[in-house]
Formats: C-alpha cells, structure tokens, sequence
C-alpha cells in the first residue's frame, strides 16, 4: 500500500502469518481481530474514526467493526462478499444518521 501513498494503513486478520506478513509488507499497524478491536483501532487513529475502511471479508462481525470504526460522512468498501446468496447486514440507521456511504 505504500506504493499508492497510503498515508497510514492498518492490517486485521485471525492468522499471525498474515498479520506477520503485513507487517513486512510495510503496515504501520496489524492487529488481532477481537472483541476489543474498535477501540484499539479507535485508539490508533488519535480517538477519531477513519476516513475510509476496506472490508476484505464478508464475515459479519469484520462488516460490524467497518462502520464502528468509520467516522461520519466517512466511507465503507465491502471488497469481498461472503457467499452469493448469504445476506451482510447493515446498520442502516447509524449509515444514514452518521452520512456513511
């Protein structure tokens, strides 16, 4: 991602050689997903959301932590569906409260 000056990128996976390989691949930060996720992610943004968030899974719980991790009016890329027919939901109401897209 540095290569595309990506200013600061954070890396979560379940695995500790992606998380490793992230690492050498140049992020700044790769973290463990778990329950305390958002708030470390919070915690590495200065306490602020993100401008943007790309969810490379369409596990739910990843999908959940996107929009609590982003800031208002910030934006969400869904990359990679789970199964064709398996529905990914939504905080509707929070997207449209917090002007998400």
């Amino acid at each position: 991602m540095k290569a595309y000056a990506v200013p600061f990128e954070k890396f979560v996976n379940l695995a500790d050689a992606r998380l490793e390989a992230a690492r050498r691949f140049g992020a700044d930060l790769a973290l463990m997903a778990g329950e305390a996720l958002p708030s470390q992610l919070m915690e590495a943004n200065g306490g602020v959301g993100y401008d943007r968030v790309i969810v490379c899974t369409g596990a739910p719980q990843a999908v959940a932590t996107a929009f609590d991790a982003v800031d208002s009016a910030g934006t969400v890329l869904l990359f990679a569906p789970d199964e064709p027919d398996k529905p990914v939901g939504l905080p509707l109401a929070r997207v449209w409260r917090e002007e998400s897209t």
